[in-house]
């Protein structure tokens, strides 16, 4: 029995006829018969790259989502209208009012564009979850992320708008969906705001499976300066991960390094990648 990742949604295409790339991220996640899809993306092109790669998508257990920014949610009602009835599982505050808050650009809101009520109209059954979600025996997601690290931390222009004003988001939102296989964990990253050291770390707490087969998603490193990359890099390694595959915000600096570091165990994402790992 086997686990099968297809990333449906990138900010590039890997390999494919007449697929579609957007920022934003969606991953379809199989460990057997259950099937779970990881994010949406940003305008609901999932559903037709999913076609062109002659990927099923009704019968899924789940729609998991790793936080709430327009790039990883925006697909969900497209979504709920093609597929019907689905449960959606997120943190509660992944609907609260996000904003990038810059000084030269001004306020702009990131958040989903749905509310929880306009979603559940639409066919979701709800699932505000803040601890660790059992979905199947090989499909667990993490729940919030323990902040440990020293060099891991949430940009300053995240905000949340309330009706007492503003607060800085912290994301506590961000999860990442772990994939149990006989030869250790596949850690499937949304764009692991809450770093992606902690967040390995924490999949291998959840889990009590200290082996990690294979990172996939977004690092969120394009904007991070070169010492955070190198220590990413560097603790990635230590921890023994067998593979990485960058997505979405993980940027091209940081792919780089990570590509020299791992070799053959480099696997850049994009649109239409398959991936493969036996369940025992």
């Amino acid at each position: 029995m086997s686990a099968k990742i297809t990333i449906l949604v990138d900010d590039r295409v890997s390999q494919g006829e007449g697929l579609l790339a957007e920022h934003g991220l969606s991953v379809l996640v199989e460990a057997g018969d259950d099937r779970v899809l990881f994010d949406t993306g940003q305008t609901g092109i999932c559903l037709r790259n999913a076609a062109r790669l002659s990927v099923r998508l009704d019968g899924l257990r789940a729609v998991v989502l790793s936080h709430g920014h327009y790039d990883h949610c925006g697909g969900l009602v497209p979504v709920l209208k093609r597929l019907g009835r689905l449960d959606v599982i997120a943190h509660p505050d992944a609907f609260a009012r996000k904003y990038a808050r810059r000084s030269m650009n001004g306020d702009r809101y990131i958040g989903v564009a749905a509310d929880v009520d306009a979603l559940t109209r639409a066919g979701a059954i709800m699932r505000l979850e803040s601890q660790p979600v059992e979905i199947s025996r090989g499909l667990v997601t993490t729940g919030p992320v323990p902040r440990v690290t020293a060099f891991e931390r949430v940009e300053s222009h995240f905000y949340v708008k309330t009706t007492d004003g503003w607060r800085p988001d912290h994301l506590e939102d961000d999860h990442a969906l772990v994939v149990r296989t006989g030869n250790g964990l596949v850690v499937v990253l949304g764009c692991a705001h809450a770093g992606p050291i902690n967040t390995v770390r924490h999949a291998m707490a959840v889990t009590g499976d200290e082996r990690v087969r294979a990172v996939v998603g977004g690092l969120h490193l394009s904007s991070a300066a070169d010492e955070r990359i190198e220590k990413t890099v560097n603790a990635l390694r230590e921890l023994g991960v067998g593979q990485v595959v960058p997505c979405h915000c993980t940027g091209s600096t940081a792919k780089t390094r990570l590509r020299a570091a791992f070799g053959e165990r480099y696997a850049e994402g994009g649109v239409g990648l398959k991936l493969t790992f036996q369940l025992k």
